[in-house]
């Protein structure tokens, strides 16, 4: 074993190679965790507990007597030659015990046998009188202190404090707006976020009227998502962030390549305050439809009007949401990304408002141009969520689906606006109940005239319970049910009702938001197009595995 002499010798070099390291400005900001853009916070201290060669840091150790002066020494020595007994030792001139004294400076008090009896304890040692005073003892029970060093980085005002655990919490839906959920971690550097979803269902579709023969979906897919956000803070809470965030899918076209793009944006504003951000990203979501329904899965889709799973044209209206202006991509049978931007403003840590400006050209050729304003707050046992839109699509051609046909050659011009909104109920905080309704308009005109209309309306809500929440001090088991119900009607008669529900299962596993989720759906469409009546359901089973960080 190390004695506390070979620990003394050790620690010194130790400390000197990981003070090297720790002071290493580019290892520091690659791999220091920090909470989320706090560039001015309190100075925090370093606590350790004393190792084995430490003893107790806030003590310092036992020194040795100081080294007396030579004329201090020499008038000991003549008086204790004074006290000696004439029979015992000869007395000594004044004169060469002072001789004696200066002779040999160097030699230890300690060493000599007429001072070892004076010897102060080592605890009794008075100090330097050039060292700083010995801080006071730290109380029992409590961590002590150590001073900075040379080899021991202490963190400074400009550096925020280590990040809370992993997120544990139950992942919230998608769009979910960010005063309503944990803020992600981001340290004054480069973070990666991203997650994975992977799905494996078993779906079945019939029709009762006016349609095909019973097909069944052996469907298995899923996305990675992976991306680096860079984020620089600035003084007063103010701070820069610019992201970009492949995806990768497990299921893919033949000969197509599917690595796309989640969210790619950049961000300026004031933490908790304001913040203004541009380019590619998801919108606030104001419809709330609970966990058992999630983007990109086919139960989402619910059921079709015709056969062939795979066509994207063919489904009964999916469910309105105030979502023309909500998906990373433009709205139609050929979704394309389009540019956008968002001003977020918070007058409370309970509520938020969020306007958005989208601008952009699609694949098509036509142009799109739109706004968005949402809002909302959550406060004790209620929350609340509501938004409106508007959008312009300028059509180079005739859509397919288009009929009568634009007289104009020159293609037709969609003005499509809606509103709607959520009311939560979280009596207790193992039970949600959520309601849900949105309406929607949509014109067709050539430019001087409308040639076709329609409108939708949705109406449902969720319910939920985390039964052993009030037990276990997090949720163990999440149960719920949700329905929905949408109607649309054209201006040429055109009438299909579409309703959806869900039964789910959730189990969070304890660490970045990861859960297992089972899932049960069920949809029924109606279509009634002059008469001719087409009637279709979907029966479904789906299970989820999702990690995010």
């Amino acid at each position: 074993m190390l004695g506390r002499n070979s620990c003394s010798r050790i620690l010194p070099g130790l400390f000197f190679f990981v003070g090297a390291g720790l002071l290493s400005p580019g290892v520091r900001a690659a791999s220091r965790p920090e909470a989320a853009l706090a560039p001015a916070l309190p100075r925090t201290v370093v606590r350790v507990r004393p190792g084995p060669c430490q003893g107790n840091p806030r003590r310092k150790p036992a020194q040795k007597p100081a080294q007396k002066p030579a004329h201090k020494a020499a008038e000991k020595a003549a008086e204790k030659a004074a006290e000696k007994p004439a029979e015992k030792t000869a007395e000594k001139p004044a004169e060469k015990a002072a001789n004696e004294a200066t002779s040999a400076p160097a030699a230890s008090p300690a060493a000599s046998p007429e001072n070892h009896a004076s010897t102060p304890k080592a605890s009794e040692a008075p100090a330097s009188p050039t060292s700083p005073p010995s801080p006071p003892k730290a109380e029992t029970g409590t961590a002590p202190e150590i001073e900075a060093s040379p080899f021991v980085v202490v963190p400074s005002e400009q550096v925020p404090p280590s990040p809370p655990q992993l997120r544990t919490e139950v992942p919230p839906e998608a769009g979910t707006p960010g005063w309503a959920v944990q803020p992600l971690i981001n340290t004054s550097g480069m973070d990666w976020h991203g997650n994975f979803e992977m799905d494996v269902g078993h779906l079945a579709y019939g029709w009762q009227k006016g349609g095909g023969q019973a097909e069944t979906v052996y469907d298995w897919r899923g996305r990675f998502v992976l991306g680096p956000v860079l984020t620089h803070p600035f003084a007063d809470n103010l701070f820069v962030r610019v992201t970009g965030q492949p995806v990768a899918w497990i299921r893919e076209d033949y000969q197509l390549y599917q690595v796309n793009v989640d969210d790619v944006y950049a961000q300026i504003g004031r933490i908790g305050t304001w913040d203004l951000m541009a380019g590619r990203f998801l919108t606030w979501r104001v419809f709330r439809k609970g966990l058992g329904f999630d983007l990109y899965t086919l139960e989402e889709n619910g059921t079709r009007v015709d056969q062939d799973v795979s066509a994207e044209a063919g489904w009964f209206p999916r469910t309105y949401e105030v979502n023309t202006i909500f998906m990373r991509d433009s709205f139609g049978t050929n979704p394309v990304p389009q540019g956008r931007a968002a001003f977020h403003y918070y007058p409370t840590a309970w509520s938020g408002i969020e306007a958005v400006g989208t601008y952009g050209r699609l694949r098509t050729g036509g142009d799109v141009l739109g706004g968005r304003l949402a809002a909302g707050l959550k406060i004790p046992f209620i929350s609340l969520l509501g938004g409106t839109e508007y959008v312009i699509w300028n059509s180079a051609f005739a859509t397919p689906n288009e009929d009568p046909k634009p007289d104009s050659a020159a293609g037709s011009l969609h003005a499509t606006y809606g509103f709607g909104g959520s009311i939560g109920l979280n009596p207790w905080r193992w039970l949600e109940i959520v309601g849900d309704y949105a309406y929607r308009k949509a014109e067709y005109s050539d430019g001087s005239r409308v040639y076709l209309s329609d409108r939708m309306t949705s109406w449902g809500g969720y319910l939920q319970v985390d039964p052993l929440l009030a037990y276990a001090g997090r949720s163990i088991l999440i149960a719920g049910v949700s329905f929905f119900h949408t109607e649309f009607l054209d201006s040429n008669d055109l009438f299909q009702q579409h309703e959806q529900m869900a039964g789910y299962l959730v189990h969070p596993l304890g660490f970045n938001n990861a859960v297992v989720k089972l899932v049960f759906a069920r949809a029924a469409g109606r279509q009634d197009s002059g008469g001719q009546i087409t009637e279709s359901m979907m029966y479904s089973v789906r299970f989820r595995f999702a990690f995010y960080y």
